[in-house]
């Protein structure tokens, strides 16, 4: 009832609590996501982070409720997706080649002070898919790397995202950080930034010879067998390696687009250590072999072999000096193994895998 709502709209939003304020799309048009984080006013007064609910497919039959769906300018994750529930039909939202607010939907933003946000007519769309129901979710990379991970069982599913980009720092960021908002208690993903959970973080561009170590945590409610997918992975040249650790198994996993990791969960408390992405700029093998049967490269928080055998190979590691540093039988996945030797920078040592011997030096 009533007349359209037109002109600037202006709406109060307080810092108690944990921040969330729920607001809606005033107009009868879509509206930018862009342009409404780019407002200096909501970049004074919030996060840069949107939280759009998804009910994750209980409306055509799924056999659980959804969880909120994370926006910022860095990416987009979506959570609880129903995998195996034998429901057809549509389950929920996904992410759509689109950057809209659909008119009148509503979505929590993360304030950080008290304030106000505010709509404006120049951030309305007039394009013809821009006020579809798939018509939101979607922002373009900033540069630099990003990769998306999922976790998954049978039923449930969520994301994170991990981007390197010129615009961020190791801090919080507006726009490129944003705090995990869950509302599904069966399953969570999260990276940590000291004691905050976050369903995005973004960080630097790395360096020459630079590494960073990213906690991963989870809840859930079970335990059993997990996957962990690469969604996306995009902007990551040769020279920079990126590894999952799982440090129960003390398995290194190198991560590529469609790449998929199994583990077990014996108990559904999972320590807060277990999994660390290592992304690392530092390459390691300066002298490689002239053998096509042995590359290796990393750093000094671990070597991956390239190895022609699926089975197990003596791996040992010697230092000049001919003391002993790794000695471990090792196993080879599709000619592929990571082990994790005490080394140091600028030493050199010598590895011997089976029958052949290289040398080699951490820079």
């Amino acid at each position: 009832s009533g007349g359209m709502v037109t002109g600037t709209q202006s709406v109060d939003v307080t810092k108690n609590g944990d921040g969330l304020n729920l607001v809606a799309n005033p107009y009868a048009a879509a509206i930018s996501i862009s342009d409404f984080l780019s407002n200096s006013t909501n970049s004074n007064t919030t996060t840069g982070t949107l939280y759009f609910w998804d009910d994750g497919g209980s409306n055509v039959g799924a056999q659980r409720g959804g969880d909120y769906i994370t926006v910022n300018n860095l990416g987009v994750t979506v959570s609880s997706i129903s995998l195996s529930d034998g429901v057809g039909g549509q389950k929920g939202m996904t992410a759509a080649s689109t950057g809209f607010i659909g008119s009148v939907q509503g979505f929590f933003i993360d304030a950080r002070v008290a304030g106000n946000v505010v709509f404006t007519p120049s951030m309305q769309a007039t394009t013809s898919y821009a006020n579809t129901d798939t018509g939101f979710y979607r922002t373009d990379r900033l540069g630099g790397q990003l990769i998306k991970l999922s976790l998954a069982n049978e039923s449930q599913r969520d994301e994170i995202i991990v981007g390197f980009t010129e615009n961020a720092t190791t801090a919080i960021d507006y726009g490129l950080d944003a705090k995990k908002f869950s509302g599904d208690e069966n399953l969570s993903f999260f990276t940590l930034i000291d004691n905050d959970r976050m369903a995005i973080q973004g960080l630097p561009v790395l360096n020459d010879n630079e590494e960073k170590v990213i906690d991963l945590g989870m809840d859930l409610s079970n335990a059993g067998e997990y996957r962990i997918a690469v969604e996306r992975f995009e902007g990551f040249e040769e020279t920079i390696s990126v590894l999952l650790r799982d440090n129960a198994s003390g398995l290194g996993h190198e991560l590529s687009a469609d790449k998929t990791i199994t583990f077990q969960a014996e108990s559904a408390e999972v320590p807060s250590d277990r999994f660390q992405l290592i992304v690392s700029n530092t390459m390691t093998n300066l002298a490689l072999p002239k053998i096509r049967r042995l590359q290796f490269y990393g750093s000094v928080d671990g070597l991956t072999l390239l190895y022609d055998s699926t089975d197990k190979a003596q791996v040992s590691i010697y230092t000049l000096a001919g003391q002993l540093v790794f000695d471990e039988h090792v196993i080879f996945e599709s000619s592929q193994a990571k082990i994790y030797p005490s080394i140091q920078r600028e030493s050199v040592y010598i590895l011997r895998v089976g029958d052949m011997m290289a040398k080699f030096i951490v820079r």
